[in-house]
């Protein structure tokens, strides 16, 4: 069974991996929401560490991924023949498993294990899997990112000369933009 196992090992390793990414970046979203919050909360009162708490809840979101991948929600043996046999396996990795598992019998029994491991041994499962990311979620990340990063520079409201200069900031850009149209 070890010598099974070790011959799916590159498939289940990075069937980890994806399943690590996903929840990095489900968790990193959910910090970033907190951040974006923490960020706009804090030009209306001083008081709010910024820093510490936006990197405790990215800090969390790690942590998030790491159990959720690694110890709450693995990668099971099962369920990586199962890939395996989507893959072109073609039913034979999970059947080898299941009699690896209760003990070959027979003789029909015993070469239904030796095909399974005959194409485990020349299909190279790792290469044929695609890594499926939730690309929705990773542009709701990249948006809370920005976001967040433009909420930084957003004018603390509690102190009149930043908004003044904020103002005069603003003004200068539009009237060089205004400028540059020669038709005008």
């Amino acid at each position: 069974m070890k010598e099974f196992l070790r011959l799916l090992a590159p498939l289940r390793h990075k069937l980890m991996a994806e399943r690590f990414l996903k929840w990095f970046i489900y968790g990193e979203t959910a910090a970033g929401i907190l951040c974006l919050a923490v960020v706009a909360l804090s030009k209306f009162w001083t008081e709010i560490p910024v820093l510490p708490l936006c990197g405790a809840f990215v800090f969390l979101g790690l942590l998030i991924a790491l159990g959720a991948a690694f110890f709450l929600r693995k990668v099971t043996e099962k369920e990586t023949a199962a890939t395996a046999d989507a893959l072109g396996g073609a039913e034979r990795m999970i059947t080898t498993m299941e009699l690896l598992g209760k003990g070959a019998q027979n003789p029909v029994e015993e070469m239904a294990v030796t095909d399974g491991f005959a194409k485990a041994r020349e299909m190279d499962f790792a290469k044929l899997y695609r890594m499926r990311l939730p690309v929705k979620v990773m542009r709701v990340l990249a948006l809370v990112v920005v976001l967040t990063i433009g909420a930084g520079f957003m004018p603390v409201r509690r102190d009149k000369d930043a908004f003044l200069v904020f103002l005069w900031k603003s003004a200068l850009l539009l009237s060089l933009n205004l400028l540059s149209f020669p038709f005008l």
